[in-house]
């Protein structure tokens, strides 16, 4: 095994050439409709993903081995590897808009501005910065969802090191995990409305998502953990706009796009960042191009695990939701228990099994779909989704199972075991708690 690693690893300066044919494959498909461009970009993921067993070690390598295993044994048990390529062209997808964050890390990077705001902001005190870091994570989340770690990384300068960059990390992840309680431009409202058996009203989650996460953005800052200092305005914020104008351009390009096409911003994401990110660059002449270019080719360089993490947990995901047995059991439930302890429970589970490796897209389809029939008011349907919301929240800032996660992680550059131990461990639990007792109070 040593001696075919390291002979792999020999291999790992093709690597960028095999990431750009597994985005160029998924950009034809969501361009052209080409169905053989979308087998190609799963054809190649699951090809490094395959390449990733030999040459990298700890979670890709577990997480591959693990999930990747059962999620055979799951699919040859029922009978049918459809779910598992179903996967792979899924982690294709949103391995390709990973990649596509380097090249917008890059270009924010490149700005002119970006020492001297890194200096301002690396003087600032703790709560300075989380509160800054809180604030830009949750605003550009919105549209962008955990592409606003692109937008984020950069503040983060190579000074800061060790606890210090877990603790701003952490407190960035948990502004981008609050958007997800009520933007419209993300999967996890899509599972939690198309997954009801109700005729959910959309405005009353949005709205009640929106509160929820205000609510909990704001708790910091009342405590004094979070501040937005003054001394950050002027020269700071006109050099910040300056340095974001890019990404602002972007924003509305993206979401003119999903607007207009029938697309996700994940999709949308894909389509227009690299290229744009690419041309802006170009703009700036020839050294900027070659800035970007290079950042991407070593980001990409090393890409290999998180490509494996992607394809394991998507096809044990397909896998597990293709089982019928496995949703007669969350069924039986509720015949025992009342609405308002499912909703708890499906909280409490979506989190839990995020925490040991199944992404919450698997849980939250499987709980709201199987739980929603038991709900006897819009009140209560209501709930359950933002039971959904919540939980894919929380295991976006502290959960190895969710995507999000290892994606801002490695962009951010910091450990995952750390940062999901650290500060939103515990800042997970208050919220969990505390939307029980509304659970409990409400319905």
């Amino acid at each position: 095994m040593s001696r075919l690693s390291a002979s792999l690893l020999q291999w790992r300066s093709l690597l960028p050439w095999l990431v750009l044919i597994m985005w160029v494959g998924s950009f034809a498909h969501l361009l052209f409709d080409v169905q053989l461009a979308q087998n190609i970009a799963g054809l190649t993921a699951a090809a490094i993903a395959l390449f990733a067993l030999f040459t990298t070690s700890g979670t890709p390598r577990k997480t591959l081995i693990v999930l990747g295993g059962c999620a055979l044994l799951v699919s040859s048990v029922s009978g049918t590897l459809a779910p598992l390529w179903n996967g792979v062209v899924r982690a294709s997808l949103f391995a390709s808009f990973l990649a596509s964050l380097f090249a917008l890390s890059a270009l924010v990077r490149m700005s002119s501005r970006i020492e001297s705001i890194q200096d301002t902001f690396d003087s600032q005190p703790q709560p300075g910065r989380s509160g800054v870091l809180q604030f830009l994570g949750l605003v550009f989340a919105v549209p962008l969802a955990v592409g606003a770690v692109g937008v984020v990384s950069p503040l983060i300068s190579s000074q800061r090191t060790g606890r210090d960059r877990v603790t701003d990390a952490s407190w960035a992840m948990r502004g981008m995990g609050l958007a997800v309680l009520f933007s419209p431009f993300t999967v996890a409202m899509g599972v939690a409305t198309s997954a009801s058996d109700k005729d959910l009203p959309i405005g009353w989650l949005m709205s009640c998502g929106l509160i929820m996460a205000l609510t909990l953005f704001l708790i910091p800052f009342f405590r004094g953990q979070c501040v937005l200092p003054g001394q950050l305005r002027g020269k700071f914020s006109r050099d910040l706009i300056v340095m974001l104008g890019p990404v602002l351009l972007l924003i509305c390009l993206n979401m003119a796009i999903v607007f207009w096409v029938d697309v996700t911003p994940l999709q949308a994401a894909v389509l227009t960042v690299l290229p744009f990110s690419l041309f802006a660059a170009g703009l700036s002449g020839t050294g900027a191009l070659r800035l970007v270019k290079d950042h991407v080719q070593g980001a990409w360089r090393h890409f290999d695990g998180e490509i494996a993490v992607f394809v394991a947990s998507l096809c044990f995901a397909q896998a597990v939701a293709n089982v019928p047995a496995i949703e007669l059991v969350v069924a039986s439930l509720a015949g025992i228990m009342g609405p308002t302890a499912l909703i708890i429970l499906s909280l409490l589970m979506i989190l839990l099994l995020a925490m040991v490796g199944v992404h919450m897209v698997v849980t939250a389809t499987l709980f709201v779909t199987v739980f929603s029939p038991s709900m006897t008011s819009d009140v209560q349907s209501v709930f359950l989704a933002l039971a959904a919301l919540l939980g894919w929240s929380l295991g976006t800032m502290i959960a190895p199972g969710s995507l999000a996660f290892v994606t801002a992680c490695r962009v951010l550059q910091v450990p995952s075991k750390k940062v999901a131990l650290d500060i939103n461990l515990i800042f997970s639990v208050c919220s969990l708690l505390l939307f029980a007792l509304a659970a409990i109070m409400i319905t």
